[in-house]
């Protein structure tokens, strides 16, 4: 086997015992000697490709979301993808990566969003472009009939991301569901509110 494609070998078989420890046992749980006897590679060896246990959580929980919302990219270029379909099977992946990996690691991994600029980068990226898709679909499907620009909407989604990546606490439902009500219906709310009367 040539030098590089063992050390190819060797990367995947790390970070593939890492993903099955920490996505099971979680980030704290998991230590750099676990992973490396689960790899069954030498610990030695394993600092050369990642020096610290973080490198490794980093590289780990990227790889997770880029799997994770693959299917999600891929749905929303495509020509049949509503904005409706696109919305709901982004907020089930949500739900299901939460159930997959348990209350617990689920909010560890939400932790090393908001403290790894690679792994924020990464989804605040891929959240925009999704959005920008989202929107070009909601405007050809008449979901989304706003008169504010394209570029106005992206701002303001831009600017609710970055606030919920920079929070120390996490949202509760509530919260969440007002959140999304307020970015659908706005300061005027859903027709049905709207004939609810005053105090």
């Amino acid at each position: 086997m040539k030098r590089e494609e063992l050390k190819q070998l060797n990367r995947q078989k790390i970070l593939a015992a890492a993903t099955d420890l920490m996505t099971h046992q979680g980030i704290r749980a998991t230590s750099m000697k676990g992973v490396s006897s689960k790899a069954d590679i030498s610990i030695v060896t394993m600092y050369k490709y990642f020096p610290t246990k973080e490198e490794l959580i980093e590289q780990v929980v990227l790889d997770f979301y880029k799997t994770r919302f693959k299917p999600i990219i891929e749905m929303a270029d495509g020509s049949d993808a509503t904005f409706a379909k696109v919305i709901n099977a982004f907020k089930k992946e949500k739900k299901e990566c939460e159930r997959l990996l348990g209350e617990n690691i689920f909010y560890e991994f939400q932790r090393v969003i908001k403290h790894s600029k690679i792994v924020y980068d990464y989804l605040y990226n891929t959240q925009m472009s999704l959005i920008s898709t989202l929107i070009k679909k909601g405007r050809a499907s008449g979901e989304i009939n706003t008169p504010a620009s394209d570029d106005v909407m992206l701002m303001v989604a831009s600017w609710v991301f970055t606030y919920l990546g920079k929070m120390e606490e996490n949202l509760s439902k509530q919260k969440i569901e007002g959140l999304q009500l307020f970015l659908q219906y706005g300061a005027l709310g859903r027709p049905e509110d709207r004939k609810k009367p005053l105090g």
